[in-house]
């Protein structure tokens, strides 16, 4: 009799990860076979390895992988990628480890890093002024902003990292919570226009 393998995986919203963090994953995994970081178009053995190579203060991309069991962990600027296809024990244990690890390090709020969230709200704003004379006009700006919203501050600001320091080495509380400000302001500002819209166009299209 033998035990049939099982494919785990989980997707992550973009995430701050620290070298501890990294240490606790390779601590992990570091126990299987043909374990190993992959970053560009190097391989390396241990992590430190990697920081001492690629130098600076964090990347934003970087494997991990196992051949026996089967293990990938996909960490880049969008988010990451956990992938277990075992029949082993260990191997199963050691996805909900590294979830855990993952999940504690997710930006807040998730539901800003979610494409499929923005696309539904701009399907709900198009579904609310269906009825409305150049609705259409409205919608199409709220979805614009909503778009705004996940094309310029997750992709091009926000996004994942994997510092080179220490959680306990982190900077002033200014710079270590700089893309938390701007993503409160971001959100502020667009809040506010979105609600002027509907304020002063609402009235005119129902009238």
């Amino acid at each position: 009799m033998e035990r049939i393998k099982e494919l785990k995986r989980k997707q992550f919203s973009p995430l701050v990860l620290w070298v501890d963090d990294i240490q606790r994953i390779e601590a992990v995994l570091s126990g299987f076979e043909g374990f190993c970081w992959i970053c560009g178009n190097y391989k390396y053995e241990r992590f430190a390895e990697l920081v001492e190579h690629v130098g600076g203060e964090a990347i934003v991309q970087v494997e991990a992988e196992c051949s026996n069991p089967y293990v990938s962990l996909d960490l880049d600027k969008g988010g990451a990628s956990l992938y277990v296809y075992s029949n082993n024990e260990n191997a199963s244990l050691a996805f909900y480890e590294i979830a855990e690890i993952l999940g504690k390090g997710q930006r807040f709020p998730k539901f800003i890093y979610n494409f499929i969230f923005l696309i539904s709200i701009s399907i709900f704003v198009q579904a609310a002024f269906w009825l409305t004379e150049n609705a259409w006009s409205l919608a199409a700006l709220l979805a614009f902003f909503c778009w705004f919203l996940y094309a310029g501050i997750v992709d091009m600001r926000v996004h994942s990292k994997i510092f080179f320091n220490k959680r306990n080495e982190q900077k002033s509380f200014f710079v270590r919570n700089m893309d938390k400000i701007f993503v409160g302001a971001v959100c502020a500002l667009l809040g506010a226009v979105a609600s002027s819209l509907v304020t002063v166009l609402l009235p005119r299209y129902m009238g």
